[in-house]
């Protein structure tokens, strides 16, 4: 993981210290130009919120994959659901 972690930092030409956002968007253009299925479930409203619906949508049944998120924004301050990790699991 520390090796995958410093790979995507050093093609960002990123701080270890950047905000929970950037490594996640930096992971999706990671695993993109790798030529991985990617899915972006976008924010909401007016505190810019991931949708509960909209995230079991686009979890794919069955298979391997990677499941990112910020659990809490660093320029929202809005906090997502640590339990989508096990949504993520079990599908």
């Amino acid at each position: 993981m520390a090796q995958a972690r410093a790979a995507v930092l050093r093609h960002l030409r990123a701080a270890p210290v950047d905000p929970a956002e950037y490594a996640v968007n930096g992971l999706r253009e990671y695993a993109r130009a790798r030529h991985a299925r990617t899915m972006y479930v976008p924010l909401g409203g007016p505190e810019l919120r991931v949708e509960e619906w909209a995230l079991r949508t686009a979890l794919p049944r069955g298979g391997r994959g990677l499941f990112a998120y910020p659990a809490q924004s660093s320029f929202t301050g809005v906090q997502h659901p640590l339990g989508w990790i096990g949504a993520a699991q079990v599908r």
